[in-house]
């Protein structure tokens, strides 16, 4: 199985009780995700599942033209999802250097032929697709997350823009299991985000849970 966050991949694998192969790391994006899937080949997988936001859409095409500008070495370093200072200088810098925003950033057309392709190297296996949730006003805030919210409110509104793309396109995959996870959290007053879409451990938790009920829902479905 193929998922973004470490801890929700061991709270999959307690709960589903088989064994979770974890190919994602901070900063790889969807892209990557899918291309090391189809590198690698691994063998003898019942299930493929991605848990995936709009930040992960956000780094496609971002990452590309920082490594033909020679910019690579800037790279987001995991502290920088807990200082909003250090986020926004980052983003800042890089920003200034593309000369770019974050309209430019969406390939969704060229994730489907990467699905697409993905389902061709794998048929017998069923894919999942889930999207993480971002922090919205829908949510009770809880400690700093009102902070984060004002802070996130530009990128939350042209994230929201480019999901509405990019769901269009996963949903015309027939073969593709999408479940949208943008609501889970709504009815949760403690603080479960570190910044507009990244989980502290109680949400990553409550995650695993739902990601874990779904997976086991959709398993009973296929063996009737």
């Amino acid at each position: 199985r193929a998922k973004k966050s470490a801890r929700v991949g061991l709270l999959l694998q307690k709960k589903l009780g088989v064994p979770v192969l974890d190919l994602s790391f901070p900063g790889k994006d969807l892209k990557s995700e899918i291309k090391t899937l189809l590198n690698l080949k691994p063998k003898n997988i019942r299930e493929i599942v991605f848990l995936s936001g709009f930040n992960d859409i956000f780094q496609i095409g971002l990452v590309e033209k920082m490594q033909k500008q020679k910019l690579s070495y800037i790279t987001q370093a995991p502290f920088l999802n807990h200082s909003l200072f250090f986020h926004k200088v980052f983003e800042r810098v890089v920003l200034y250097f593309l000369r770019t925003n974050y309209n430019s950033r969406m390939e969704s057309s060229e994730i489907q032929a990467e699905m697409q392709g993905l389902y061709k190297q794998f048929p017998n296996q069923r894919i999942s697709f889930f999207f993480q949730p971002m922090l919205s006003s829908n949510k009770v805030f809880g400690g700093r997350e009102t902070e984060i919210f004002s802070f996130y409110r530009p990128r939350y509104n042209q994230g929201l823009k480019q999901k509405q793309v990019l769901v269009r396109q996963l949903k015309s995959l027939a073969w593709l299991n999408y479940i949208d996870l943008q609501k889970s959290f709504d009815g949760i007053k403690e603080e479960v985000f570190l910044d507009i879409c990244h989980l502290n451990a109680k949400g990553a938790a409550i995650l695993g849970e739902l990601m874990g009920d779904e997976l086991l829902r959709a398993q009973k479905e296929v063996s009737r």
